[in-house]
């Protein structure tokens, strides 16, 4: 998904707002959820882009965190606060 820029920190600035692990990127661990589920937001090194990595036992689980967390990505690069 791509961000660029000023993106970068509208991003950061939403993905603040949750559990997380600062390794490689940006790893989430969605409360509502539980068990082995997380969301990992990984910045591109060479591309203005985020990788998104989602996890689950449940694969329904893991598809739907994809979609929301990139919806979320394009809202707070839009300035869109959740």
């Amino acid at each position: 998904m791509a961000c660029e820029g000023a993106n970068y920190a509208k991003t950061d600035r939403g993905i603040r707002r949750n559990s997380r692990d600062l390794i490689e990127g940006i790893k989430l661990y969605p409360a509502d959820i539980g068990g082995h589920t997380s969301i990992l937001l990984n910045p591109d090194r060479a591309r203005p882009v985020f990788h998104i990595n989602a996890e689950s036992v449940d694969v329904a689980v893991a598809q739907r965190l994809a979609n929301e967390y990139e919806s979320k990505i394009k809202k707070w690069i839009d300035g869109v606060h959740q």
